[in-house]
């Protein structure tokens, strides 16, 4: 009797730990998804000035449409090659 309870014990512990192992590989899956959702597919963007067409057909700045569909931050700065289109007068372009 001893036997078919530790025996049984054991594999309802076993069952609950792979229960709990599956849903928390499904959390992770569904995340994994959400991710890639966010950062795939074809942007129509604006061969110009680099807009983006968003989902009501209005147009917004390429910073803007990516930061609020995940989790990326913009800083901003000059090329090299900017900087001397724009402000050669000034100079080489300050190191970063």
């Amino acid at each position: 009797m001893a036997t078919l309870v530790a025996t049984t014990t054991i594999r309802g512990a076993v069952v609950i730990a792979m229960a709990l192992w599956f849903a928390r590989l499904s959390e992770h899956e569904r995340e994994l998804h959400r991710q890639v959702q966010t950062l795939e597919g074809l942007l129509p963007i604006c061969s110009f000035c680099k807009k983006i067409r968003n989902e009501s057909g209005e147009w917004e700045r390429l910073e803007t449409f990516i930061a609020e569909r995940s989790e990326a931050q913009f800083s901003h700065a000059f090329c090299p090659s900017c900087w001397k289109t724009h402000y050669a007068e000034l100079g080489d372009a300050p190191s970063n």
